[in-house]
């Protein structure tokens, strides 16, 4: 699976976002779009200079984030663990039961 690249202008500076494919809501590209505006991450040049990112490309970039945030706050150890195994599933949406939500007190 890969993501189109699109150049926008945001806050008077010009950002390549990643669009969303067929496959419709995806929380993975959601985190990179948020990521990439605020310059957290910087897409590799090979992706810019294409137009597409893969979702290898993609969730090795927000691995790298992830652990290198991780260096600064020890003991996270097992929450990084556990974003690495749902990863790959967070390219194809999530599924939120809504007869549940009466249990949630908001």
């Amino acid at each position: 699976m890969a993501y189109r690249l699109k150049q926008i202008q945001y806050k008077d500076q010009s950002y390549h976002i990643l669009l969303q494919n067929e496959n419709g809501p995806c929380p993975l590209l959601a985190a990179a779009n948020v990521l990439l505006l605020k310059k957290g991450i910087n897409l590799p040049p090979k992706c810019v200079g294409s137009g597409v990112v893969t979702i290898e490309d993609l969730t090795n970039l927000l691995a790298e984030k992830m652990l290198s945030n991780n260096q600064h706050s020890r003991g996270n150890d097992h929450h990084i663990d556990e974003v690495m195994k749902i990863f790959p599933n967070l390219q194809f949406g999530m599924d939120v039961n809504v007869s549940h939500l009466n249990d949630v007190p908001f």
